[in-house]
């Protein structure tokens, strides 16, 4: 028999393996179609980020780059790398400007907005710095003119010097807004922006400074009439009341913006042409033993403005030369352009001459075996004068930028002072306190009530050899503000003389200490290692003046300690406190103590200072003139 089987038409076996094939086949997943998405939109989102991470590390390189040319100051490396590094980051910038509307939309505006600002500072800034590299190279090559027999259109140089610096200080006026927006917290950056935040405000003023100083330039170097400055070289090892005694002076003269000539001569040839009798100050007298007075000892009066103007008095009597200006001059600063052109070497000396044996040396060439008439302090000094200036005309960039600072900063420490005879000439330099004179502090805060206060140590050695060399000075201030209102104060100078012998130039310090203070103010007392001074109590240029005698042996110590009392009460408001370095003295460490009542809420100190119940406590030292602002309210 036959089994009966169901036959399936071809058809119905086509459409059963459609659908078996269809139920087998994988459908595509939705989530593979997501993770590229995501994928692209990372790279979207990321290759800005991945752009400027770049970018970052190229320019930082660039930083490191110009800080090290800073550092060697090479400015015309470092003109170049801030140009590239201004690309680099204009670049940047713009590239963000493009990414901004994407990342926008995404949630990350605020940060790029911060990005955008570290950007736009980093550009700022080296724009800046190509600037003053271009001012700088400008100022070098003016300087090479002056000294130079080469034609000088000085008006138009300095013209252009002007414009520089007007771009510089543009620029880091918005750096500095720039920097405002940030905290000094960011990541990696953040001590960046602190450390400009600290630096950049007195960069600025030293802009400013520039500015003016420019401006009265040409006067001052005879585009209009020949000018002649007298140069007063002082010893300030043998420390005077405007920086140390006077062995040598120099003639400088500058016809049409260019030197003409600089002659340096010994005090004695001048002294020597004295016709007639001069009365020396009394103290002056009493511990030299002189009976007339001479251009050596002019510098009796601490204000420099003052000694100069008697200084030139002596110089017209003497040798018939009028003179423009006077400049103060101590050893510090012959020392300070030693340490910027290296060692020299003189035609009639055996050995080189550099900062550490400077000072030695000359004391043996030009002390050793001296007496009046002699010329061998005019040959050594002279020989020095000319192979310095020598290697300054003749500097490279870099030296030359050295040499720069170092007159700047003998000028900010007061070891370089000058007074100009013209008023506005005069006006500006002592606006920067370059000209020596006594000084005046002013409040700040308006419509509140201020106290001023003022000390000025001025030290005369009348031992007649040069014992500062080896004499080590420190400084403690104690104010005292009372319940009552009353101001007390004590100050305690520590001396110690590491002379080796008593033989010349080291030996006894012998020294006619004067202590300025505010006008009015009364003694309480004064004593040297327990011993009661003997005090001569004066007024000088609308000071109190306390003078005494004081003698440190060799190898010893002693302290003096003497308190005061102020004519004025302060019950609260702005304290202000200047304390006037003296030319030519070290870089004393000073201890300032200022203790307040508990009635004072003390609100504010300038500079900051550490801080107690009832106490500020400042450690410095006194390298400048020093400012102390406190500002109290009363409870």
């Amino acid at each position: 028999m036959f089994k009966t089987v169901d036959f399936q038409e071809p058809e119905d076996l086509f459409h059963r393996a459609e659908k078996i094939f269809q139920e087998e086949k994988p459908k595509p997943e939705k989530k593979n179609f997501t993770l590229l998405f995501a994928i692209l939109l990372i790279l979207l989102i990321s290759s800005p980020l991945i752009f400027l991470g770049i970018n970052f590390s190229l320019s930082a390189f660039r930083i490191k780059q110009i800080q090290k040319s800073v550092q060697a100051f090479d400015l015309v490396r470092m003109r170049g790398q801030a140009k590239s590094l201004e690309k680099s980051l204009g670049r940047d910038i713009n590239f963000l400007e493009v990414s901004n509307s994407l990342l926008g939309t995404l949630g990350f505006q605020e940060e790029f907005s911060k990005i955008q600002n570290l950007l736009l500072f980093g550009k700022i800034t080296s724009e800046s710095l190509y600037e003053l590299a271009e001012v700088s190279l400008g100022g070098e090559k003016i300087l090479k003119k002056v000294l130079s027999d080469e034609e000088i259109s000085l008006k138009e140089d300095l013209s252009e010097i002007s414009l520089g610096i007007d771009k510089v200080y543009e620029k880091t006026s918005y750096a500095q807004g720039l920097l405002d927006e940030f905290s000094g917290k960011e990541p990696l950056v953040g001590p960046y922006f602190l450390k400009a935040a600290k630096s950049l405000p007195n960069f600025r003023k030293n802009l400013i400074i520039a500015r003016e100083v420019i401006d009265i330039i040409p006067q001052a170097l005879g585009t209009k009439e020949r000018k002649t400055y007298l140069v007063l070289f002082q010893n300030n090892m043998e420390i005077r009341p405007t920086g140390g005694f006077i062995g040598s002076f120099g003639l400088l003269t500058f016809e049409r913006g260019r030197l003409l000539d600089f002659e340096i001569q010994d005090v004695y040839f001048a002294d020597g042409q004295l016709k007639g009798h001069v009365e020396p100050p009394a103290k002056l007298r009493e511990f030299l033993g002189t009976a007339g007075w001479y251009l050596r000892d002019s510098n009796w009066d601490p204000d420099f403005p003052a000694s100069a103007e008697r200084a030139a008095w002596f110089l017209d009597k003497e040798i018939g030369r009028t003179i423009d200006g006077v400049i103060g001059i101590n050893l510090t600063v012959a020392q300070r352009i030693l340490e910027s052109v290296g060692e020299i070497e003189l035609p009639d000396y055996p050995e080189k001459i550099s900062a550490k044996n400077f000072f030695e040396r000359a004391e043996y060439f030009s002390e050793a075996g001296f007496f009046p008439g002699s010329t061998g302090k005019q040959n050594f000094l002279g020989q020095v004068g000319r192979v310095l200036f020598e290697k300054i005309k003749n500097s490279d960039e870099k030296t030359s930028f050295l040499i720069a600072r170092a007159f700047l900063a003998s000028l900010e420490e007061k070891d370089m002072t000058i007074f100009l005879k013209d008023p506005l000439e005069a006006s500006v330099l002592a606006k920067f306190n370059w000209d020596g004179g006594i000084k005046n502090v002013k409040c700040q805060i308006s419509n509140v009530k201020c106290l001023t206060d003022y000390l000025f140590l001025v030290e005369a050695n009348v031992g007649v050899n040069k014992s500062n060399y080896f004499l080590k000075r420190s400084l403690e201030q104690t104010v005292k503000i009372g319940q009552d209102g009353k101001v007390s104060e004590r100050l305690i100078i520590n001396y110690e003389n590491q002379s080796p012998s008593e033989i010349f130039p080291a030996g006894r310090y012998k020294n006619y200490l004067r202590i300025y203070v505010p006008k009015g103010s009364t003694l309480g007392e004064c004593k040297i290692d327990s011993e009661e001074c003997k005090i001569d109590l004066t007024e000088e240029h609308q000071r109190t003046v306390f003078g005494f005698l004081v003698e440190v042996p060799v190898g010893e110590k002693q302290k003096v300690e003497i308190s005061y009392n102020l004519p004025e009460t302060f019950a609260g408001g702005e304290y202000v406190s200047l304390f006037q370095k003296q030319s030519g003295s070290a870089r004393d460490n000073l201890s300032l103590s200022i203790s307040y009542p508990k009635n004072l809420t003390l609100m504010e100190t300038q500079p900051s200072a550490l801080t107690g119940t009832g106490i500020i406590i400042y450690n410095t030292n006194l390298s400048r003139d020093l400012v102390f602002r406190l500002n109290f309210s009363k409870k």
